[in-house]
């Protein structure tokens, strides 16, 4: 809108200057309220549509992602539920059953030892077991022709108390751990020995056979 210069008119034309000035001011106050208006819409805060539906028009079916919600809760609680659930006396039983199993197997080997029965000895390993002893590994056939009646002599006159320290099955494969103590002998110096023993199994069509033996002794301190 353009503002009227009144300088371009005479000083004697008074109404004209009145009429002109009127309408210059009727500008001004009109503009000052536009740009009010404008400072106030940009203030003001957002507004939330909402919106209603007629009456006999269904709703929107849900989002698939809402009606997925249940079931994960569920899932979760379920989820969470099942870890505190303690092992069933089922699997229980089998557990203690296999430890059983492998203990009895050791047992047997060390049994065969003392009795100086080799064959049962020897029927005790598999085919491919390794005898770890004083540094040296054997095969059973090495063992078979060299340690095996050194040991069965030594077990027989041992008068160590052997103690089963720790039996783990994990599946097909099992490893007992126990240590043999041996007092002294009597003589002059004599401590009496402390030997470790770690025997790994593994389970076969016909039980449970020894895989891997490891010997490990000393003198026992005084």
């Amino acid at each position: 809108m353009r503002t009227i210069n009144l300088e371009s008119y005479s000083a004697g034309d008074e109404s004209a200057r009145r009429r002109y000035t009127t309408a210059n001011e009727a500008v001004s106050r009109a503009l000052g309220r536009r740009k009010i208006a404008v400072r106030a819409a940009l203030v003001r805060p957002p507004v939330t549509a909402y919106f209603t539906r007629s009456k006999g028009v269904p709703p929107p079916p849900p989002h698939p992602r809402l009606l997925m919600l249940p079931i994960l809760r569920i899932g979760a609680l379920a989820f969470s539920l099942g870890a505190l659930v303690p092992t069933s006396p089922v699997r229980a039983q089998a557990a203690r059953a296999d430890s059983i199993a492998v203990t009895t197997a050791v047992t047997r080997f060390h049994d065969a030892l003392t009795a100086g029965d080799s064959v049962r000895a020897v029927a005790t390993l598999a085919s491919d077991a390794l005898i770890l002893e004083s540094g040296a590994i054997e095969t059973r056939a090495e063992y078979l022709g060299h340690h095996l009646g050194a040991d069965m002599a030594a077990s027989k006159d041992s008068k160590g108390t052997q103690t089963v320290v720790q039996v783990r099955v994990a599946g097909d494969a099992a490893y007992v751990v126990s240590r043999t103590v041996t007092p002294p002998t009597g003589e002059e110096g004599s401590t009496g020995s402390q030997m470790a023993e770690l025997i790994v199994l593994e389970r076969t069509t016909t039980g449970w056979k020894i895989q891997a033996i490891h010997w490990s002794s000393r003198r026992r301190r005084s």
